[in-house]
């Protein structure tokens, strides 16, 4: 019984996310670009794409990797807390944000050399190198490929255990409801996107909403992140390789009220890396980075200056 509610609760909620309700199909760039690639945004060519970040302050270098359905945006409240004092790199990976679809196939590899063209276009030696969800995925096997670089490393609920998939990622590409996901999403879909990955809903305002959702529909998102979705969906059903091999000084943070990635996880990580420093947080999910940020951002300067991280 338990199963088959379960079942039904899914469906109900794929069928929502799939916009049978009516909803706009895509947004043009040029719109998207001119509400949202202000103040610090650039652009750079990488292999030939154009890809949208910010680099903001001065000091030792961060480079901030987001999760799936998200952007750069994401980061905007570390960012604010930490430029005065490092110089911050944010991006939105290939298959979100203003970025947009990737040229290159979905999978690690790609996106492992994508990020290191990347760092190496605009001067970057060593930095410090941290992602959440599949970002964080993308950070530690970046950091095993190329541990010269990353001098520090910090996975935020970070991808990279086997798994139940996500609703969303499930939705994007189940037979027939994928299909009309790619046409049609409505506006509540991020509400609830937002509401699964957020531990308190009091956080969530129109604004954060307006952003996730107009995001979802710059021209050829949806389709890029159903291939990717693809792909994380066949690695999700076995433990992922090499964590043995991450060396380089690691901190682990993990919203304790993570839905998708949950603290069984986290116990995980602790056991495949007893050499990193770890910090969890009650009232926080799948993003604490954008649910609580001054609170997370202190915890990373703390760790980034060798002092200890106080027990929440």
């Amino acid at each position: 019984m338990k199963q088959w509610r379960n079942y039904l609760a899914g469906l109900l909620s794929a069928l929502m996310l799939s916009g049978c309700a009516l909803g706009i199909s895509e947004i043009p760039l040029a719109e998207l670009e001119q509400k949202y690639a202000t103040g610090a945004s650039r652009f750079i060519d990488i292999d030939g794409l154009r890809v949208h970040y910010r680099d903001e302050g001065e000091g030792q270098p961060i480079v901030l990797l987001h999760g799936i359905l998200t952007s750069l945006h994401t980061w905007d409240g570390w960012v604010h807390e930490l430029k005065s004092d490092y110089r911050v790199i944010s991006l939105d990976i290939p298959a979100f944000g203003l970025t947009g679809p990737a040229n290159f196939e979905y999978n690690r590899d790609h996106y492992t050399r994508f990020i290191h063209h990347f760092t190496q276009a605009i001067g970057l030696e060593r930095f410090v190198l941290a992602g959440n969800s599949l970002g964080g995925y993308f950070a530690w096997n970046y950091a095993i490929e190329y541990p010269e670089q990353v001098q520090k490393l910090v996975l935020i609920d970070a991808a990279g255990f086997k798994q139940k998939v996500p609703l969303p990622m499930w939705a994007f590409t189940a037979p027939v409801i994928g299909t009309i996901t790619m046409h049609f999403t409505p506006r509540f879909a991020s509400t609830i996107l937002l509401r699964q990955v957020y531990a308190q809903p009091e956080r969530i305002n129109d604004a954060l909403v307006d952003h996730y959702y107009d995001m979802q529909l710059r021209p050829g998102n949806r389709k890029a992140a159903q291939s990717l979705f693809r792909y994380a969906n066949a690695q999700s059903v076995q433990d992922a390789p090499g964590k043995e091999r991450i060396s380089m000084p690691t901190l682990l943070m993990w919203g304790e009220q993570d839905r998708w990635i949950p603290m069984s996880h986290f116990e995980r990580w602790r056991q495949a890396l007893p050499h990193a420093q770890s910090v969890t947080y009650p009232d926080a999910g799948h993003m604490p980075m954008e649910e609580i940020p001054v609170k997370s951002a202190r915890d990373l300067k703390r760790f980034l200056e060798g002092r200890p991280i106080p027990p929440k």
